[in-house]
């Protein structure tokens, strides 16, 4: 309660600060700015625009352990001068410094609904109107965790799969319904993908907007003759969290099809660095994406890139039918032009 009420007056103190910051900020800011939270897509996002001219930059909190501290070009603590200390006042500080280098860099932050850098404090709604007070663009790009109130999930077997894994997120409702309703007003643009669900605003309507490097991957060059009965047919799967994946039902039905005398292998790769998964792609037949969500993820488009025959979920048509009309999901070969996409996903019932 102490700790809780010390960094209230702490992030209340830089108000003053932070205000008078935009007083001086450069006239001319010219980066692409990409953050904070550390979600491998902001990596390819910013190297595409930097691919085509643009000043780029990924800034983030942390790392996760699945990918490489070099994915990513700035952290806090990297903008944080270095004779700030001790560590917890450092962790405060790194917030203003990291909010003070977009201020005097970025021309366009992009954004997740969680915010900037100081998202998770007091200060989260003075970010958009300090944005905009120096002609700051904010594209809002959701991955996840950040944007899902389960209450509105159309599909209940999704809400049932995210409550298995990301089960906090159902009593931070309030909290995450207040920041979609916030920055639905303040961004500048908004892209959601196939998160529809109790979203109010999307500005293109693109089934999917996230990438990857390909010229880190390669198509697979030798494939198996292998049917599951001349031979044994792999499977990967790269789940990081399963029950969101629905794991289940892919363990289950390659069960069922050994009991049935097929030779088929799963290989379940879970929380492991990207080249790993890179590097048994094309060892592989067959890359089961997801099942559960009416979707398909970044596992799925490196399958793709790497040659693999994918599989993934695109059944429910409250998901799909949007995409198929007003965006690409009919070019896209996960969906074919069929009546039912009975060739690519067996969901369970």
């Amino acid at each position: 309660m102490v700790k809780r009420f010390l960094f209230t007056i702490f992030f209340l103190l830089q108000i003053p600060f932070l205000v008078l910051m935009v007083a001086f900020v450069p006239k001319r800011r010219k980066e692409l700015i990409w953050g904070p939270d550390p979600i491998i897509n902001n990596k390819y996002w910013s190297e595409a625009m930097r691919s085509v001219g643009y000043s780029s930059k990924t800034l983030m909190s942390s790392v996760y352990k699945i990918n490489k501290r070099e994915d990513f070009d700035l952290y806090f603590d990297d903008v944080t001068p270095k004779w700030i200390r001790p560590l917890l006042f450092r962790k405060g500080m790194s917030l203003f410094f990291a909010f003070s280098y977009m201020i005097r860099n970025a021309c366009v932050v992009h954004l997740p609904f969680s915010g900037g850098p100081f998202g998770n404090t007091l200060l989260w709604r003075l970010e958009a109107y300090l944005f905009h007070c120096v002609g700051i663009k904010i594209i809002i790009l959701p991955y996840g965790r950040d944007a899902y109130c389960y209450s509105q999930t159309i599909d209940p077997s999704f809400r049932n799969a995210l409550l298995i894994n990301y089960g906090e997120s159902a009593r931070r409702e309030p909290q995450i319904r207040r920041r979609i309703e916030f920055w639905t007003r303040n961004a500048d643009a908004m892209l959601t993908g196939f998160i529809v669900d109790g979203m109010g605003r999307w500005d293109v309507p693109v089934n999917n907007m996230i990438c990857i490097d390909t010229s880190l991957w390669k198509s697979k060059s030798v494939y198996s003759s292998n049917n599951g009965e001349n031979g044994n047919v792999r499977v990967l799967h790269t789940p990081n969290h399963r029950g969101a994946k629905g794991t289940e039902f892919l363990i289950h039905a390659i069960e069922k099809l050994r009991a049935e005398g097929l030779k088929v292998e799963l290989v379940l790769l879970e929380n492991v660095p990207n080249d790993k998964i890179r590097e048994m792609m094309q060892e592989v037949d067959i890359l089961a994406d997801q099942f559960i969500a009416t979707a398909y993820a970044l596992s799925a488009i490196e399958g793709m890139v790497s040659g693999l025959p994918v599989m993934s979920n695109l059944e429910h048509e409250a998901y799909t039918r949007i995409f198929r009309r007003y965006a690409f999901l009919d070019e896209c070969q996960f969906y074919p032009q069929l009546p039912k996409p009975l060739n690519i996903i067996c969901v369970p019932s």
